[in-house]
């Protein structure tokens, strides 16, 4: 009878042994994210909202940490991180650890910025989309005692005094930004960029007269036009604001080609395992038709248009691109 023992590896496995275990090891990572889902979340998530609250952006990041916290029972916190336009918050997610617990609220800045500027950040491929929420319009106001009655006046104005008049938005390569470029290049006239670090502050300046008029966010501004120290000129859209019927669009004004919009997104760092990216997506897009939701959108004239993960991922390198062509578009006005 043959009594060798048989051939073991250093830690007395049999070779078949041994190769089973190879086997489980190669396996071991999809299986680790198979089973991800499941197990999250199972701590507290971070939301970073890369801009002041106040806005479209951050408005919709409270409304789904809370209904996501109800509906997981789990803790959902919203971090503002304003900054560099949305720069220094965007950063902070794109080095996070790609765990599914510190994920991204952003707009259309999120693809504009890195065409005005350097970020430390590719905004295509150091992030997973998750989901799309809404989509707003931006829009052109003034004071309420403003000499500019409507966009005609502006034009106007900015024609006799190129350079002179001023917009705020809310920073450089902002979507703000974009909208008062384009603007310049449709209606060829030069006007002065302000910037600002809130965009909180963007409406409130331009109610005191700080400025001369502001391209904002629709959330923002909206307080201020209802309270009656701003005056709503246009919203940069393609259609009139079921918030604001009598509001026309710019195009409609006679700036023929105009149409600025900016979804809201829900990211996380690139590497985020795809079950929980596809947990989150579900759950976003069942918030996003819900009731609740579509109501409460309606204060901040923004409208519902859920979109998955699959389909953002695949729309994403569009996306960049659009931006891209806005921006090289109306580069000599937006320097």
């Amino acid at each position: 009878m043959n009594t060798r023992p048989k051939a073991t590896n250093t830690r007395g496995l049999s070779r078949r042994d041994f190769s089973l275990a190879l086997l489980a090891g190669a396996a071991a990572p999809g299986w680790a994210q198979g089973n991800a889902a499941p197990t999250y979340p199972n701590k507290a998530i971070r939301i970073v909202v890369p801009i002041s609250p106040g806005s479209a952006t951050d408005g919709t990041a409270r409304f789904v940490a809370s209904a996501l916290g109800t509906a997981w029972n789990t803790s959902v916190v919203v971090e503002n991180r304003p900054g560099a336009g949305i720069i220094q918050g965007t950063e902070v997610v794109a080095k996070a650890p790609a765990d599914g617990y510190t994920l991204l609220f952003t707009y259309a800045a999120h693809y504009s910025q890195s065409w005005v500027q350097a970020t430390p950040y590719d905004p295509v491929k150091d992030f997973e989309p998750i989901a799309q929420l809404i989509d707003t319009q931006l829009i052109l106001a003034v004071r309420t005692d403003s000499p500019f009655k409507n966009v005609a006046d502006v034009i106007a104005a900015a024609k006799q005094k190129p350079g002179v008049l001023s917009y705020g938005t809310a920073g450089i390569g902002t979507t703000g930004h974009m909208c008062g470029a384009m603007f310049e290049l449709l209606a060829k006239v030069k006007l002065n960029h302000v910037p600002y670090k809130a965009a909180s502050q963007v409406p409130i300046d331009a109610a005191s007269g700080q400025t001369d008029m502001m391209f904002g966010g629709t959330s923002s501004a909206m307080p201020l036009i209802r309270a009656g120290r701003l005056r709503a000129l246009a919203v940069t859209g393609t259609t009139r604001s079921s918030s604001f019927p009598d509001v026309p669009t710019l195009a409609e004004l006679g700036l023929t080609g105009y149409d600025v919009s900016s979804p809201v997104w829900m990211m996380a760092p690139r590497g985020t395992p795809q079950p929980i990216i596809a947990k989150l997506s579900a759950e976003l897009v069942r918030i996003a038709n819900s009731a609740d939701f579509k109501e409460y959108v309606m204060k901040f004239a923004g409208d519902p248009l859920p979109l998955t993960s699959t389909v953002l991922a695949a729309n994403a390198p569009k996306e960049n691109a659009k931006w891209k062509q806005l921006v090289e578009m109306t580069k000599p006005a937006a320097q």
